[in-house]
């Protein structure tokens, strides 16, 4: 039987998902939109009301493909090296569905609509938190509308326990997914900044933080994403904007299985 936490998705998520634009096309739009004027009006709302702590902002794109019985569902696990957070389809009818929770949503016809789940206790909470603040979200959804972003930027929330426990001691260690394309999985560890060539990435989510060290919060502000890398940039009214990366040689269609 499911919980009453469990999020039941409609039968044409499937449908949704994999009509999202691939990473190319989304960060194609997001930079026709004007990137950095765009994401700083989105910020402005964050902060606003004060949601900084809670949400962030989402490049929207596409994954892989999924059936009309899956869900991309993350969780942590252990990888070489150490754990990792892998986002990957599960069945709809399976018991390991119980208790999930979004962890991202799009705006589609004025509607917050989940994008990705959790079943981590952290997101469930943070997403009940975030998904009740209507106010923050209508101002939101209206300025996204106004923008004409909704098609491909959309709300995440950050709260991981792998952020927490999984930070790096070296301060070049970045957030980096790579694709697992037997398993159709996203794989999220922390890697060398050096591994990565200057514009080879593609940001991919936006956070907004306060204070002075633009640094000091990276590596617990990032949502979902695949094949990034977390850089930081301040923003232009004393907060940060911690900007989360994509990278360009991302696996596409071609070569995804299943």
């Amino acid at each position: 039987m499911q919980s009453s936490t469990t999020v039941l998705p409609s039968p044409r998520h499937a449908d949704f998902y994999n009509a999202l634009p691939d990473v190319m096309d989304a960060d194609a739009h997001v930079t026709r939109l004007g990137r950095h004027a765009a994401i700083d009006h989105l910020i402005e709302v964050i902060v606003r009301h004060g949601m900084g702590d809670l949400v962030g902002i989402r490049l929207l794109h596409n994954h892989c493909p999924i059936s009309p019985v899956e869900l991309m569902v993350e969780e942590e696990e252990m990888g070489d090296g150490g754990p990792v957070l892998a986002t990957a389809p599960r069945l709809t009818d399976s018991p390991l569905t119980d208790g999930l929770a979004p962890n991202s949503w799009a705006l589609v016809d004025g509607a917050w609509t989940p994008v990705e789940f959790s079943a981590e206790d952290a997101v469930r909470r943070a997403a009940a938190l975030a998904m009740g603040q209507t106010s923050f979200l209508a101002d939101f959804a209206t300025r996204l509308q106004e923008m004409g972003a909704a098609q491909t930027l959309g709300l995440c929330v950050f709260e991981r326990q792998f952020f927490r426990f999984a930070n790096p001691s070296r301060r070049d260690e970045i957030l980096v997914e790579t694709t697992d394309t037997e398993r159709r999985a996203n794989i999220l560890r922390f890697d060398d900044a050096t591994h990565h060539a200057p514009g080879s990435l593609i940001e991919t989510v936006w956070v907004a933080g306060v204070g002075s060290d633009p640094t000091a919060n990276c590596p617990t502000r990032c949502g979902t994403r695949c094949q990034i890398l977390m850089s930081c940039q301040d923003y232009s009214t004393g907060h940060q904007k911690f900007k989360v990366s994509h990278d360009k040689q991302h696996t596409g269609p071609e070569h995804w299985s299943g």
